[in-house]
């Protein structure tokens, strides 16, 4: 098949399958293939991801300190509170952060999912990673939606749902037609075979999911794109 077609195929698979599994959950509106905007083909200076990404996201590659430290790349809609990060993390270095974890039967090969563990207790783990990163900033503890993890050969996809403080709910519904904030970020974990994998994650706030920003499907149709460099 060609590769811009079976791109294309996985794309709407993903979309499709994310989007039906947390359908019942977050009473989402069904998407419409218009509602996706084009988006061109990026490929990583360095050869480690290739992905496609909307033409007006603001792009950079992290290199030096930030590379060193497993970040590769950092992209999005700023305006509109979307970002997509990329890093690189070892899974030996996963499981030392977790110390002793119940959800993961580590063996001694960790260049596969299943040597690192179940995917739903990988997919907890790199949740709770991503909150101890950013715990500097604020408190966060992410909930990974059962339903939406899959394991798929060297893939790993999921979603989290984090919850927002608010303050004052009451001004909140009256602005923004809400009465609770939270983040939803698609993660997507590729095994590269060495005993490292690449770990993407995009997201937003419910109030960018649907209409008319629809980040929703905008972030389905970018992870599902990525994928690792030739």
């Amino acid at each position: 098949m060609h590769a811009a077609a079976a791109s294309a195929i996985d794309r709407r698979r993903f979309a499709a399958g994310t989007a039906s599994a947390i359908a019942g959950v977050l009473l989402l509106p069904q998407p419409t293939v218009a509602e996706v905007p084009s988006l061109a083909a990026y490929s990583d200076s360095r050869g480690y991801f290739e992905i496609s990404l909307p033409a007006n996201w603001v792009r950079a590659e992290r290199k030096g300190d930030q590379e060193a430290k497993g970040v590769l790349f950092v992209t999005g809609n700023y305006v509109k509170a979307i970002t997509l990060s990329v890093a690189i993390i070892k899974s030996s270095q996963l499981l030392r952060d977790a110390g002793t974890a119940p959800l993961v039967l580590p063996t001694d090969d960790l260049t596969t999912w299943a040597g690192v563990g179940t995917p739903m207790g990988i997919a907890k783990l790199l949740a709770f990673r991503r909150d101890q990163d950013a715990a500097q900033a604020a408190a966060q503890d992410s909930e990974v939606l059962p339903d939406t993890v899959v394991l798929d050969g060297n893939a790993l996809t999921f979603m989290i749902k984090t919850r927002v403080p608010v303050q004052r709910p009451d001004l909140l519904e009256k602005e923004r037609g809400v009465r609770e904030l939270y983040r939803l970020t698609y993660g997507k974990a590729l095994m590269r075979g060495d005993g490292t994998f690449l770990l993407c994650w995009a997201g937003a706030l419910n109030t960018e999911w649907g209409e008319p920003t629809n980040a929703r499907d905008t972030l389905a149709a970018v992870v599902a794109s990525f994928h690792l460099g030739l």
